[in-house]
C-alpha cells in the first residue's frame, strides 16, 4: 500500500466515514458471522499486491505498536504498512477492534481496512459492513469503490442485483454522480473508458446521467478531445451535461484551448459551458476566473461564475478579492458570495471589514456582511459587536446574530456582559435567560425573538 493512499483515504473518510462513526460506531455483533467462513464469499480474483512504498523496516504485528509510536506522520505510515500486510483471514477480527481506537484513528483504520479486504474479499467485506449498525452503512461506499477499482465489472453486477445495499450512497452529499453508479463509473473510467461509458448508457435516469457525467469527467482530466469524441455519442442532455464537465477539467490545465472550443458553440450553450469552465479554472486562477466571469451576460451564470472565482480567491487576498466583487458584482452577486468574502477578512483584517460593512448600503448585501463579520472576528469590543450585530434588518438574521454576539461576551466576561445586556433592552428578558443558560453549558448560537432592531 503505498503513501498515495493517505490522500485518498482522507477524501473518501470526508464523503463517507467519519458521518457514520460519529452517528452510530463500529455497533453490533462484531463479525464471528460475517467474516467466518472467507472461502464461502470470496470472488475468484487472486490478491491483490500492495506496493511498497516508504514502508517502515520493520513488520507490524499489533495494531497497539501503531498507536504507541509518538509521532502522528509516523503512526499514518505504520498503519498503512499494517494493514497492507495483513492476512485476509484476520480482517474480520480486525473489525471487531474498530470501536477501540480513538475516533480520528478509527476513522482511518476504517478505511484502510475495508479498502484492502474489498480488494481480495468484496462479499465478505460488504457482510460485515452489515454487522456494524449505521456506522457500516458509511463503511460502505469505501468496499464499493475498492472493489471497483480492481473489478468494476463484478461491482457493476452485484449492484444490479442488490441496489438496496447501496442506496444511502447517492444521499450523503457531494452532488451528482456520487452514488453507487457514479462511484463504479469512475473506477472503470480510469481503467477502460469505452467499457465504463457503454455500461453507463445502459442505466436510466439521475443514475444513468451521474454515470454517464463521471465518466466523462474522468477522461476529461487526461484527454479532453478524446472526452469531446465521446460526447459525440450521448443525446442532446446528456452531451450538454458532458460538455459541462469537459470544461471544468479543461480550463484547469489550458483555459485559452477551452475558451477557444467554447465560443464555437451556439450562443445559448456557451456561457453555460464557460461558466462551468471558470469553476475550473477558479481551482488554479481565482483572479484570472473572477475576469473571465464579467464576459458572461448578465445573470444567473455570471452571478455564478463571480461566487466561485470570488471564494477562491478571498481564501488568498480576501481584500482584493471584496474589492472586485464590490465593484462588479450584481447584488445578488454579493450577496451570495458575502460570506466567502467577508470571513477571512474579518478574520485577518477586522478594521477593513468594518470598512466594507459601513460602506454599504441598507440592503441584504449589508445583513449577509454582518452576520459574517459577528461570527468570523475576534473582537475586542463585544460591546460594539453586539450593537452591530442589532443593526441586521432582517428579523431572523438579526436575532440569530445578536444571540452569537451576547453569548460570545458571556462566556468571556459574563459579569460585564450580564450587566450590559440587562440594561441596554436589545433583547427580550426572556430570550436573555436561554441565551446566559446556553452560555454557560458551552453553547453559543443563542437565537429566539431577541435582537431588536434599529
Amino acid at each position: 500500500m503505498n503513501n498515495s493512499l493517505i490522500a485518498v483515504g482522507v477524501g473518501g473518510l470526508i464523503l463517507g466515514g467519519a458521518g457514520g462513526f460519529m452517528m452510530g460506531g463500529n455497533s453490533g455483533n462484531s463479525g464471528a458471522g460475517a467474516g467466518g467462513d472467507q472461502n464461502d464469499t470470496k470472488t475468484n480474483r487472486p490478491k491483490v499486491v500492495a506496493v511498497e512504498s516508504g514502508r517502515s523496516s520493520e513488520i507490524i504485528r499489533d495494531l497497539r505498536e501503531v498507536y504507541n509510536e509518538p509521532s502522528q506522520t509516523a503512526r499514518i505510515q505504520k498503519m498503512l504498512d499494517y494493514y497492507a500486510d495483513l492476512d485476509p483471514s484476520k480482517f474480520a477480527e480486525e473489525a471487531a477492534k474498530l470501536d477501540e481506537l480513538p475516533f480520528s484513528e478509527r476513522i482511518l483504520a476504517s478505511y484502510l481496512l475495508f479498502s484492502q479486504w474489498a480488494e481480495v474479499d468484496p462479499l465478505g467485506a460488504l457482510a460485515q459492513t452489515d454487522t456494524m449498525g449505521r456506522g457500516g452503512m458509511f463503511v460502505k461506499p469505501t468496499v464499493l469503490q475498492s472493489w471497483a477499482s480492481s473489478d468494476p465489472q463484478a461491482a457493476a453486477d452485484y449492484l444490479k442485483e442488490n441496489p438496496r445495499d447501496f442506496a444511502m450512497m447517492g444521499m450523503m452529499g457531494g452532488g451528482r454522480g456520487q452514488g453507487a453508479a457514479g462511484t463504479i463509473a469512475t473506477e472503470w473510467a480510469r481503467q477502460d473508458p469505452e467499457a465504463a461509458l457503454a455500461w453507463a448508457k445502459t442505466l436510466e435516469g439521475r443514475e444513468a446521467s451521474g454515470a454517464i457525467a463521471n465518466v466523462i469527467k474522468e477522461v476529461a482530466s487526461d484527454d479532453p478531445v478524446a472526452a469531446l469524441s465521446m460526447a459525440s455519442t450521448l443525446d442532446e442532455a446528456g452531451r450538454s451535461a458532458a460538455y459541462a464537465s469537459i470544461a471544468e477539467e479543461w480550463a484547469k490545465e489550458d483555459w485559452s484551448a477551452m475558451e477557444s472550443w467554447a465560443n464555437g458553440l451556439p450562443a445559448d450553450e456557451r456561457d453555460r459551458v464557460l461558466a462551468q469552465g471558470i469553476e475550473g479554472l477558479a481551482q488554479r486562477e481565482p483572479e484570472l476566473a473572477a475576469q473571465k466571469a464579467l464576459s458572461l451576460g448578465e445573470g444567473e451564470e455570471r452571478d455564478r461564475s463571480i461566487e466561485v472565482a470570488i471564494e477562491s480567491w478571498a481564501s488568498q487576498n480576501p481584500q482584493e478579492a471584496m474589492s472586485f466583487l464590490l465593484a462588479n458584482g450584481s447584488e445578488d452577486a454579493q450577496e451570495g458570495a458575502m460570506r466567502e468574502a467577508m470571513s477571512p477578512l474579518a478574520r485577518t483584517n477586522p478594521a477593513a471589514a468594518l470598512e466594507v460593512i459601513n460602506s454599504l448600503e441598507d440592503n441584504s448585501v449589508r445583513d449577509r456582511a454582518v452576520s459574517t463579520y459577528v461570527f468570523s472576528a475576534d473582537s475586542s469590543n463585544p460591546e460594539e459587536t453586539l450593537l452591530l450585530a442589532a443593526t441586521i434588518g432582517d428579523d431572523d438574521s438579526r436575532a440569530r446574530t445578536v444571540g452569537m454576539a451576547a453569548s460570545q461576551w458571556l462566556r468571556e466576561d459574563e459579569a460585564a456582559a450580564t450587566a450590559y445586556l440587562e440594561s441596554s433592552n436589545l433583547i427580550e428578558a426572556e430570550t436573555l435567560q436561554q441565551i446566559q443558560e446556553r452560555a454557560a453549558n458551552g453553547g453559543g448560537r443563542g437565537r429566539g425573538r431577541g435582537g431588536r432592531g434599529r
